[in-house]
Parts: C-alpha cells; structure tokens; sequence
C-alpha cells in the first residue's frame, strides 16, 4: 500500500494552519504542521516531508530565509509553496528567487491549492531509472537532470529546483522556438502564462551558471517576443 505524501504547513495563523490542515487531511493526504521559521527548517530538513506550505511572514526567521536554507542543503530538497499575503509582483519574484516551486497569495480558492499542490508534486517527483537524467551537449557543458546539477568545464555547478526544470524544458526541445506561454506552462503551471518576466528572471540565473559569456550566449538564445530556444549541439566527437 502506498504512503500518501506528507505535506509540512508552515503558518504561524491558527485559524489559517487548522483550517489547511482539515483541508489537505479531507484530500488524503499526511499533514505535519509547524508554527515559526525555526521549526519550519528543522522539519522540512527531516528527509521524509514531500511538499512546504510554506507562509512568507514566520515568526523567527522568514519564509524567504527558509526556503533559501531549505534549498541550500545537499541532497533531496523538499518543493515549496509559497502561500502569503504578499502579492505584489516583485514580491512573487523574490518568493522564487528564494527558490519557491510555486506562488499563492492569501485569500486563495481551496480548489486551486489542492491543483497547484498536485502540480507541483508531479513536477518534481524524483527520475525514475529509465529517464533519460543525463544529456551531453559538448565538451564543455554536460546536465544531470537527476542530480540537478551542470558540469561546466569540468566542474559541477548545483541547480535549484525550477532551474533545473526550466532546463529540461528547452534541451527538451534543443533547437526549437519554445514560447513563454509553454515554459510557463510546464515549469510554473497555467496560472503564470501571462507571467513572462518570471521566464527571463530563471533564464539569466541559468546563463550565469552555464554560458561562457552570459550577454553573449552560448546555449540558451532569446527570440525576442516569442521565446527562448537552446541551441542544438553538435554530436560528441566518436
């Protein structure tokens, strides 16, 4: 039989924290709640939480400080979601440079949660032994989509999460166009297709870590409007 998810609801709220932990117990799922930052880090560090209902404004150390540490630490690194009343554009960006899966503001439809929930699971649910987590692209630049990490020149350079996936996306489709409104779509989900500067904000961190001269690129190119398209690498020399 399998074990349902354990979902760790960070909110210093009584009403808010009883009333998401019913919600997500109601939709099966296995829920840990904590009530400041401190314990949100230790929790969400034990190794067995799938998923952070992360608030932005804890008590003891913020939700942004949180989720950076929480992406800092080696190995499996539990998704977040960001779930605060703090809906301001750069606001939503500083949550994913923090290194946040995903984005929701207070008051929010319990519908639409459960989905982004789901989503965000399915979307970082480990590689399984027959994906493809390994793709070459050339003497220099090699991705290891299991390990989310690139090696650039020899060296392994981590990923976080939503860089990695943005990464999958294109090489996916190495020499395509790929459209914002797909990347939002696969990396972020449907919510964000209106929601490009998101796009542009991941692709600059990635061109900071794998392109020789990030003004210059290399690999990931702009088509200005449209979107952003990797470049088909030569085969390996036999």
């Amino acid at each position: 039989m399998l074990t349902a998810p354990l979902i760790l609801v960070a909110e210093d709220d009584a009403h808010t924290r009883d009333y998401l932990v019913t919600l997500l117990e109601s939709e099966g799922y296995r829920v840990a709640s904590v009530t400041n930052g401190p314990a949100a880090l230790t929790r969400g560090q034990a190794g067995d939480v799938a998923l952070v209902l992360l608030d932005r404004g804890l008590p003891g150390l913020d939700g942004l400080a949180v989720c950076q540490q929480l992406q800092a630490q080696p190995g499996r690194r539990p998704p977040v979601i960001m779930l605060t009343a703090f809906s301001r554009p750069d606001q939503r960006l500083q949550g994913f440079a923090a290194g946040a899966d995903d984005y929701v503001t207070k008051p929010f439809s319990p519908g639409e949660l459960v989905a982004r929930i789901q989503s965000v699971l399915r979307r970082t649910a480990p590689v399984g032994a027959d994906d493809e987590a390994f793709r070459y692209v050339d003497e220099r630049l090699q991705i290891d989509f299991a390990e989310q990490q690139v090696i650039v020149a020899g060296q392994p350079i981590a990923l976080k999460r939503t860089e990695a996936e943005l990464l999958r996306v294109l090489v996916e489709r190495a020499g395509e166009v790929v459209p914002f409104e797909t990347i939002l779509t696969e990396v972020w989900g449907p919510a964000y297709t209106d929601a490009p500067q998101y796009v542009h904000l991941y692709v600059s961190y990635l061109r900071r870590k794998i392109e020789p001269a990030p003004r210059a690129p290399r690999y990931i190119l702009t088509r200005r409007g449209v979107g952003y398209q990797f470049a088909c690498p030569a085969p390996p020399q036999q």
